[in-house]
């Protein structure tokens, strides 16, 4: 056949029982594109039930548009709680002092921190006073990220060094005098 010009790979299909009008999965449906469907047909009686669903339900929204609307209840006052200054988010917190913080801080050698311990009673009152001079400094000079910075707690010059987070929380990692 091939040697008279004619093309054998529609009498393949013919060998093969292809019948055109046999219903196949439409392109894109995955691993069964093009395959043969197994002559599955459409439910159209429960496309028309869907149909007429949606259409009774467009004929309701619409008569609900159409009636007079009902006035509407007042809406009860509302009070506004009143605004409180933007604060850095530890100033909300009670003070929560590390032990492992106030070790590092006044019990390394060389610190000579005893005095400052004793003018404000306990580590941890030295600690809230040196918390409190460092976030007075960070916002007057406007400090973020890393700092070293020098304050004055009582008669106390000291150097802080820490960091200030991405929300405003100072963290102190160190103080020496």
């Amino acid at each position: 056949m091939k040697a008279q010009g004619f093309d054998p790979a529609p009498l393949d299909l013919l060998k093969a029982n292809f019948n055109p009008a046999q219903p196949r999965w439409a392109a894109g449906s995955g691993r069964d594109s093009g395959r043969w469907s197994g002559g599955a047909s459409i439910d159209t009686a429960g496309v028309k039930d869907f149909i007429a669903r949606l259409l009774l339900e467009a004929a309701r929204r619409a008569a609900r548009a159409l009636r007079p609307s009902e006035p509407k209840p007042p809406n009860p006052e509302v009070t506004k709680p009143e605004s409180k200054p933007i604060e850095p988010p530890e100033a909300e917190q009670p003070p929560v002092v590390d032990a492992n913080k106030l070790h590092h801080i006044f019990e390394k050698q060389g610190r000579d921190l005893e005095s400052l311990i004793s003018d404000f009673g306990s580590q941890e009152a030295a600690f809230e006073a040196i918390e409190n001079a460092t976030r007075e400094v960070v916002r007057t000079e406007e400090i973020s990220g890393k700092y070293q910075i020098q304050i004055t707690v009582g008669h106390h010059k000291l150097t802080v060094r820490g960091n200030v987070m991405p929300d405003g929380t100072v963290k102190i990692g160190t103080v020496f005098p």
